[in-house]
């Protein structure tokens, strides 16, 4: 028994496109239905469940001052990079990296209000490589740098409330 399926194929794409078989070539119009494509940037990314994004968060808050790469992010939530990333967002509002830095600025709004350690130190306890990288993502969030929120503090007009610094 022969297979027809790739001919029958074909004369419905030259029927529906204009071919030479098509009502065209006979005086007569035809139309067809659009083609709908789906693709994977229309549809939205699933939220990490509650119970993944908690255990998620909680090893973030407990490991701020090391290095948080998205694979052992992803590896805590049992998900490839790929899903976890989406994932994270859908269920946060922001990219897993951007609340990594966020953490980390909140850490240190709290300990230049409240402690004497010079910036380099509280950049490495926070988690930052550097002072510099420290001082950038801090006045990008704040508005400040790090001296000038630390002069504030000390001038009584953020002691009260560290994280009320954050934009």
């Amino acid at each position: 028994m022969p297979n027809i399926a790739p001919t029958h194929c074909v004369r419905a794409y030259a029927e529906s496109s204009g071919g030479p078989r098509s009502g065209a070539a006979h005086g007569r119009t035809t139309t067809a239905p659009p083609i709908q494509l789906h693709s994977h940037a229309q549809r939205r990314p699933r939220a990490l469940d509650p119970r993944r994004m908690q255990r998620v968060l909680d090893f973030i808050d407990a490991h701020l001052d090391t290095a948080l790469p998205l694979a052992t992010l992803a590896a805590v939530a049992c998900q490839s990079p790929f899903h976890f990333s989406r994932a994270f967002r859908a269920a946060n509002g922001h990219p897993p990296h951007q609340y990594v830095i966020r953490r980390r600025i909140e850490r240190a709004t709290r300990a230049l209000a409240d402690a004497t350690p010079g910036l380099a130190t509280i950049a490495a306890h926070c988690g930052f490589s550097s002072q510099t990288h420290f001082t950038r993502c801090f006045k990008r969030l704040t508005g400040a740098t790090p001296g000038a929120y630390r002069a504030r503090c000390r001038a009584f007009e953020c002691r009260d409330h560290p994280q009320g610094a954050l934009r």
